[in-house]
């Protein structure tokens, strides 16, 4: 096998479209809100899934982190047939979350459908709910906006996109196109939507904000939020066991379900 030819054909060539915008970063001692949520499947099946959602939010004031909270709950999206709905159930959910009682999607995805629809209820909460006399001057969202409106200067970073081709990531400097923003000269480039705010007088801002030498380019209370919303291996491993331990009699029934699904992980685990 040649290595040195297969990677000559990685090379791409793009035409470079982009009218960059270039701008300095400006000090900002407002106040600014970061939303993250995090996910994960603790029981599948092919008849339900139990879902483990939490979301979480910062306030900073400037660089200076003020407040933060997050939430956690469990939610089962089950089809009494192979054909129907799946009905949702939440167990122990916030009383400001309002979510649906059935969906169409699998069961699988159901956990992050309920997930982004949480945030944008955490979003909500930021705004309404602050603790500084006055509402946060903007808000940054992990992933794009997928259509959520807000009273407020809101923005959507997600930190992969499939549209970034190489004039974007190699171009220097700090700058925004259409949906590309790079916040720092030493940064990552991400895509995202922006709300209620011009991008001129926005990114200054963000950039003064992002200047974490850990993830340069990317806000230090998004950084925050993931490290507070994530829901880790260990974390869904530990979940697991614990129903499995108090489930009693009751598991193997839900046993017989979970073998109806997992014996392709069983080979994994054994190379």
């Amino acid at each position: 096998m040649d290595v040195k030819e297969i990677v000559k054909s990685l090379n791409v060539k793009f035409e470079n479209i982009y009218s960059f915008n270039y701008f300095n970063t400006s000090s900002f001692s407002g106040i600014s809100a970061y939303v993250d949520g995090g996910n994960s499947c603790i029981i599948n099946t092919p008849w339900y899934c139990l879902h483990f959602i939490r979301a979480a939010f910062c306030l900073y004031e400037g660089t200076k982190l003020k407040e933060m909270k997050k939430w956690d709950f469990y939610a089962l999206a089950k089809k009494e047939n192979p054909n129907s709905e799946a009905s949702i159930i939440l167990f122990d959910s916030p009383s400001f979350f309002n979510c649906p009682t059935a969906t169409k999607l699998p069961l699988m995805e159901s956990g992050n459908y309920i997930r982004e629809l949480f945030e944008n209820a955490v979003i909500d909460y930021a705004v309404q709910n602050y603790v500084l006399q006055k509402k946060p001057d903007f808000i940054v969202k992990d992933g794009l906006l997928n259509g959520i409106k807000c009273s407020i200067p809101i923005i959507g970073l997600a930190k992969t996109s499939e549209t970034i081709d190489l004039n974007l990531s190699k171009q220097k400097g700090q700058w925004f196109v259409e949906n590309h923003v790079k916040l720092n000269s030493q940064g990552y480039v991400f895509r995202y939507e922006l709300q209620n705010a011009k991008q001129e007088d926005f990114f200054p801002k963000l950039a003064y904000l992002s200047r974490d030498l850990v993830f340069p380019g990317y806000p230090y209370g998004l950084i925050m939020a993931d490290r507070l919303a994530r829901v880790s291996d260990n974390e869904t491993s530990y979940l697991y066991c614990m129903f499995e331990s108090k489930a009693g009699k009751e598991w193997q029934n839900i046993n017989h379900g979970i073998r109806a699904l997992n014996a392709h992980t069983i080979l994994d685990n054994v190379f």
